[in-house]
């Protein structure tokens, strides 16, 4: 019945209910200012990165499912993609991401870890130790579906995530959450909508102390100029909670070459991204580099092998 529903929908309504619904939300974060797993905010993709991770209407290869799993239906071939990031002193993030494509859909599966470095913890005897200071795992399983029977491109789709933290190799805590998204290339050819919502679910919960994780939505626009002989220009803006802005591009050279920058606004550290890519075959390397302020520079590689 709901897909039936879908198929009378007029392009111009399902576009205005995509902007009426998530709009409100994209400038909603009081009630978020105390959360727990501030590690599922970390950027995954120096392709996202670069540009300034204005990403939820562009989605279109395996970090849909760390961003948009509505974008996992554009994804229409399979991808393997591997990145290592260091952060500050002695910590690090990982990520593994592999996406399998359908007939009408994507899945996506993917593993992230935060280290978060080594606390030598003193004892009262004079003895001391030293412990891992943090450690935080993310399983995610997503599917993306396009459903072609509605005008233009219309794409949904959820990912389910299992949370994992230790602090100080003692302290443990779990939490299952997910994320819906969806997309919509409308009768402008080139213009696409997306949206998401971020980390619906349960608490994570230290001992006795629980938080609620940290909710993000997102409200993406991106443009797509085809300048012919295989080179194109895109553009996107998202609006996301707790008043940022988003805003990024790419320049693709016979889509071999590729040329990002962003800006991303209402973040304490961050501000300008940009990037370089490179496409031979089945393989794709792209590096970023993300200004963090009084913290120096955010330096970013990602691998990754698609079907040919």
């Amino acid at each position: 019945m709901f897909l039936s529903f879908l198929r009378k929908i007029k392009r111009t309504s399902i576009v205005s209910v995509m902007v009426f619904v998530c709009l409100p939300f994209a400038v909603y974060s009081e009630d978020y200012a105390e959360t727990g797993g501030r590690f599922l905010l970390q950027t995954a993709g120096a392709r996202v990165l670069a540009i300034g991770e204005a990403y939820t209407a562009v989605a279109d290869d395996i970090y849909a499912l760390y961003y948009n799993p509505g974008g996992l239906a554009k994804v229409k071939r399979g991808e393997l993609n591997a990145q290592y990031r260091k952060g500050l002193v002695d910590t690090y993030y990982g990520f593994l991401g592999i996406t399998v494509p359908t007939e009408h859909s994507t899945l996506g599966a993917s593993f992230f870890t935060f280290q978060g470095g080594e606390i030598e913890i003193n004892e009262l005897d004079g003895t001391s130790e030293t412990l891992k200071a943090e450690e935080d795992y993310v399983v995610s399983l997503g599917i993306g579906y396009y459903l072609d029977s509605v005008p233009g491109k219309l794409g949904f789709g959820v990912a389910v995530k299992v949370i994992s933290s230790k602090l100080v190799e003692e302290y443990e805590a779990y939490a299952l959450a997910m994320d819906i998204g969806g997309y919509y290339d409308t009768a402008v050819k080139g213009l696409s909508i997306g949206f998401v919502f971020q980390n619906i679910g349960t608490k994570i919960n230290y001992l006795e102390h629980a938080d609620p994780l940290h909710f993000t939505s997102r409200l993406g626009i991106a443009y797509k100029l085809d300048m012919g002989m295989q080179n194109h220009l895109w553009t996107s803006l998202d609006i996301i909670s707790e008043d940022k802005v988003n805003v990024g591009m790419e320049f693709a050279i016979k889509q071999v070459v590729f040329f990002r920058a962003g800006y991303k606004h209402g973040y304490d550290l961050e501000s300008f991204t940009c990037g370089v890519g490179f496409s031979v075959g089945m393989l794709r390397i792209d590096y970023a580099l993300g200004l963090m302020g009084t913290l120096g520079e955010n330096h970013l590689i990602s691998i990754t092998f698609r079907d040919s």
